[in-house]
């Protein structure tokens, strides 16, 4: 593990992005020099400024004071990220800073490794010690101890702890120093100290393989929680499932377990994001995963951040994979006001749960409600890598977040070459809507932006949650919340207030009395509304025409008196017309069904008919009636079929009528508007027989460039005329055979009439398509 957990320091120079949701960039600045920097660590202060932790290696800029190769480095800032002072804490080797904190005299504790022995750095026990450093609120070192053996030491986290003294948490393969009881290969190894830095007590903890902590926090019963990575399945580990596992260790106060778990799958699962008691007395653990079996689930690809959540005896309340197909790497995780959490570390990828990435690796930080879900995401970066080592929610409720840059582009600016310790101030922003209302409605528009807010500002200078307007024109408005946060977004009043144009005609039929074409409106109507308008469409001019007007509290349905039902289908459309006299525009088209007939040689009728334009329906129903009574359904056929053939109708006179059914009824009078009716055709089956010279067929009807006339021996010979519905004749012909085609490609789409030689007995009525 010694080498996995190095590889994995050195990575965390190099990686991050953010996609934009409902997390915006307030301000990014860049730290550092020409030679590369890391900010690991950061906090906020008492002051309402920040400070941040990590290394340099540079000499230049606003680095000053580096002892050599690697030094600690400490940036304190205002709340705005500019410098108030900056240290470099080290010796002639390598020191690299992971954590720091501020203490209760106002100063910071900060933990690390160090190689030195020289410079700043005295008490080094061999290779690499754990190295802590005690600052005033300056910044000047008040006291600094090495803790360790003769091998290798590491660190993620300290904390102060309720009485004064200190906690932390890392690893060691060392079995002399100030270590004893060593299990085996690298081991989990907590040390308490007073107030100045004395060891009161340490403990290993592990089996025989490699095991090392992330985080430790002390816990509301004056114990400790130990977040931790083992391969081990001895010793202190129990059902480890294969590969590295999270850790989860629970302490008393002087450092006896009292409960631990493991929490993985069968290939690797690394805590080193670290964790933290919640407000339930659970515990959040961060870190990545590789797996899809075990306790992890969601996998997306590569490596994703995988959190796990328990409670307070670290019994498993819910795990989530969070990511996209390539490497997702998490390192922080913070729990929120609201009970939500922070996620940040660094993602490759542009899929799954992440967006916006830059190129190479991004900060990438996720906000989830207190089950995990995903609320808010957001890639930071540019085209080269980023990574984000921690983030804090700060006292007013928005996001820092800490980590370096290799970019110089995207979100980045101003880079001081190689990488930089780059500070990212992330806004949690709220939704911002605005809503309209009219007080006066033809003269004026109230404009209402999200109530909440701390401030607002709309583009007319007004600085309230509610403006007057009365004019069309885009307004917008930025709120900001109580962190400082804005949001944005406008709306365009499109002269004043339109009137409502969403009205619509829920059927034309025929009313079974009148025998006239009934318009059904289904009345939905807002404030404003003064009146609804009816328009036809007129053939000759091919324009819609007002026939007639319903008032705002008169039924939804319009009796149409001029209109001759038997003799052509009409087309309809409303308008609605406001209280200021303002008419919206013209609703869609609804269009009447047209039925004809003729009588075939073998006394057949032949129906006819073109389609109900309006809504969607999937039969015509066919009904007959041989009296004036009731209508009897006799056939139903599809959508895309116009006729049909009565192939034995009774004698005498019959009635016919095509209906279509809405699927939910009208609303003015349900049991009635529930179907579209046709016109009824009446036809006379006068017996075999009986005037067998006027026996002739015209098909197909309705035609689109050919019709075909069928007629018995004696007709042959007969002239034929087409004319229009005035009478005009606009084809004539012989019929030279019993079949007879006639090209009719030359009319145009509409209603004609086909009569054979001089009787009016022989015409009918032909459509053309």
């Amino acid at each position: 593990m010694k080498t996995v957990l190095f590889y994995l320091s050195f990575i965390l120079v190099c990686t991050n992005s953010f996609a934009q949701n409902d997390i915006a960039l307030q301000w990014q600045k860049n730290y550092g020099g020409s030679a590369g920097e890391i900010a690991r660590s950061v906090q906020q202060t008492t002051d309402g400024g920040y400070i941040f932790a990590g290394t340099t290696v540079s000499i230049d800029s606003n680095i000053v004071g580096n002892h050599g190769l690697g030094d600690y480095w400490v940036v304190k800032t205002d709340p705005l990220g500019i410098v108030q002072w900056q240290k470099c804490y080290g010796g002639s080797s390598y020191e690299d800073a992971y954590c720091i904190k501020q203490t209760l005299d106002g100063g910071y504790i900060i933990a690390g490794t160090t190689f030195s022995n020289d410079g700043d750095v005295t008490g080094n026990h061999g290779a690499t010690d754990i190295w802590i450093v005690k600052i005033d609120q300056l910044g000047i070192l008040q006291w600094q101890k090495c803790y360790g053996g003769s091998n290798y030491e590491d660190i993620r986290s300290i904390q102060q702890t309720t009485d004064g003294g200190y906690i932390f948490a890392g690893w060691t393969d060392s079995w002399d120093g100030d270590i004893t009881i060593h299990h085996g290969g690298d081991d989990v190894w907590v040390v308490k100290t007073d107030q100045n830095g004395q060891i009161q007590w340490q403990k290993c903890y592990g089996g025989t393989d490699n095991d090392g902590a992330s985080g430790i926090q002390q816990t509301t019963d004056g114990g400790y929680i130990i977040i931790a990575l083992t391969n081990s399945t001895n010793g202190d580990v129990t059902f480890n499932h294969g590969g590295d596992d999270y850790w989860l260790i629970k302490i008393d106060s002087f450092g006896l377990i009292q409960w631990q778990k493991c929490y993985g799958g069968s290939a690797e699962d690394d805590a080193y994001g670290g964790g933290q008691q919640t407000s339930d007395g659970g515990y959040i653990l961060c870190g990545t995963s590789e797996c899809n079996d075990g306790d992890v689930t969601g996998n997306h690809g590569g490596w994703d951040y995988w959190v796990v959540k328990t409670d307070h005896l670290g019994a498993l309340q819910w795990q989530k994979c969070y990511g996209g197909t390539n490497f997702d790497e998490e390192c922080s995780v913070q729990q929120t006001t609201g009970g939500g959490y922070i996620l940040c570390g660094f993602s490759q990828s542009n899929d799954g749960d992440v967006t916006g990435n830059h190129g190479g690796q991004d900060y990438w930080v996720v906000k989830t409600n207190p089950s995990g879900t995903i609320i808010a995401e957001r890639s930071c970066g540019g085209s080269s890598d980023e990574e984000a080592l921690s983030c804090i929610q700060t006292i007013n409720g928005t996001y820092v977040v800490a980590g370096y840059t290799t970019s110089t582009d995207g979100d980045v600016t101003n880079s001081h070459g190689s990488s930089d310790g780059w500070i990212v101030m992330l806004c949690n922003n709220d939704p911002l809507s605005i809503s309209i209302s009219d007080t006066s409605y033809c003269y004026s528009t109230m404009l209402t932006a999200t109530a909440g807010f701390e401030s607002y500002l709309w583009n007319t200078g007004a600085t309230t949650q509610t403006i007057e307007v009365d004019s069309s024109d885009t307004y917008r408005v930025t709120a900001t919340n109580l962190s400082g946060c804005p949001s944005e977004n406008a709306i365009t009043v499109p002269d004043h207030v339109q009137p409502y144009s969403g009205e619509q005609i829920c059927m034309v039929t025929l009313d079974s009395v009148s025998g006239k074409n009934v318009i059904v409106i289904e009345k939905t109507l807002n404030v404003g509304t003064d009146s609804l308008h009816i328009y036809r469409l007129d053939n000759l001019s091919s324009l819609y025409k007002k026939i007639g007007a319903l008032g705002i509290n008169d039924p939804g349905i319009f009796t149409d008196n001029e209109a001759i039902p038997t003799q052509q289908s009409y087309q309809y459309k409303l308008s609605v017309k406001d209280t200021c006299g303002r008419e919206s525009g013209l609703s869609t088209m609804h269009r009447t069904i047209l039925l004809q007939a003729n009588t075939g040689i073998n006394h057949e009728v032949n129906l006819f008919w073109n389609p109900y334009e309006g809504f969607e329906y999937s039969t015509f129903e066919i009904y007959r009636s041989n009296t004036r009574g009731e209508f009897l359904l006799i056939a139903n056929v599809p959508n895309t079929t116009y006729a049909f053939t009565d192939l034995t109708p009774p004698s005498g006179t019959n009635l016919y009528q095509v209906r279509v059914s809405k699927e939910s009824p009208c609303v003015p009078t349900k049991s009635i508007y529930s179907h579209v009716r046709s016109n009824v055709i009446t036809s006379s089956n006068i017996g075999i027989g009986e005037n067998q010279e006027i026996s002739f067929t015209v098909h197909p009807n309705p035609a689109s460039d050919n019709l075909t006339v069928t007629v018995k021996a004696q007709l042959v010979g007969s002239i034929y005329t087409i004319t229009d519905q005035t009478g005009r004749i606009l084809l004539t012909g012989k019929l030279t055979s019993e079949v007879t085609g006639i090209n009719i490609s030359e009319l145009s789409p509409g209603m004609y009439l086909f009569k054979l030689g001089d009787q009016n007995k022989r015409i009918v009525k032909i459509m053309k398509n």
